[in-house]
């Protein structure tokens, strides 16, 4: 049997065939003729992602027979079923988090994931295996109290839906990859939100720096990738000084002169956070 694995390495996210713990990497469509790269990796050399950037998930409810008998109860007469929501996936050693809103039980099953290759609507039942592109298995997680909370409506899809931060694949390659790259930085980004006095890539001078990059773009300023990433560093530091009320001219020439009379920017916006945390110290590198 062909076991296809999806993983992250370094940036890039990519898939391929796993056997004996070294991955045949590929190229493609997993589920359409995907082709074989040469590339190979061990498996220590990647993090396993979830086996597919599944659409959805429609999981089965009491079609185990032998637990339906032991509790009494009949076998339904058609399959019954609730989704999850895709922002609840999680790949292989992920952190499962207990949503903040809920104090109560978490359990976790395991269960067999049927993953579906190609699209199948209103197929007969002889011809569903020809939809099944593999098997998976999945760690069905669920807030259990959350089920029968309301008398009046049993909230299944809310109970195993609850999201496990950056866990969303997208399938598409370049947004799965910057999310991997947020991802690396999850905890530094989330410690960021106590400190909404120190200014980030959204506040007002990153994004006038951000605008006046559009303007080198569309007037052909720098030809090269270098050029352009020093021209972005210095429209940033500008940015940067005016909203600090620092003379960008005095700290260019402190730093270019080799004074460092003046206070390194990162340092200067540490002075002015009065509720700063240890964790931001790498600012200043």
């Amino acid at each position: 049997m062909t076991h296809w694995i999806r993983f992250q390495h370094a940036d890039r996210i990519g898939f391929g065939i796993l056997e004996n713990n070294e991955i045949a990497v590929h190229d493609g469509d997993m589920f359409d003729s995907p082709t074989a790269t040469g590339e190979q990796l061990s498996l220590d050399q990647v993090t396993p992602l979830s086996p597919t950037a599944a659409g959805k998930m429609l999981a089965l409810w009491n079609n185990f027979h032998a637990l339906a008998t032991k509790l009494d109860q009949e076998i339904p007469p058609e399959p019954l079923y609730f989704i999850k929501a895709d922002s609840s996936y999680l790949a292989t050693g992920g952190v499962i988090r207990k949503p903040a809103a809920y104090d109560g039980k978490v359990v976790f099953e395991g269960e067999l994931g049927i993953v579906i290759g190609k699209e199948c609507r209103g197929v007969s039942e002889a011809q569903a295996a020809r939809h099944v592109f593999g098997y998976t298995c999945i760690n069905d997680v669920t807030a259990i109290e959350i089920i029968g909370r309301d008398a009046t409506f049993a909230q299944w899809t809310r109970a195993k839906s609850f999201d496990t931060l950056f866990s969303t694949v997208t399938g598409y390659d370049a947004l799965d990859q910057r999310i991997a790259k947020t991802k690396a930085k999850k905890d530094g980004l989330l410690r960021v939100l106590l400190h909404p006095e120190i200014p980030l890539h959204n506040n007002p001078a990153e994004l006038g720096a951000r605008q006046r990059v559009r303007k080198r773009d569309i007037s052909f300023g720098p030809r090269t990738s270098d050029g352009a990433a020093a021209w972005d560093t210095f429209m940033t530091l500008v940015a940067t000084a005016k909203k600090l009320k620092v003379s960008f001219f005095a700290y260019v020439h402190d730093r270019v002169s080799g004074l460092n009379a003046l206070p390194s920017l990162a340092e200067t916006i540490t002075q002015r956070s009065p509720t700063f945390h240890p964790i931001f110290t790498d600012l200043s590198t």
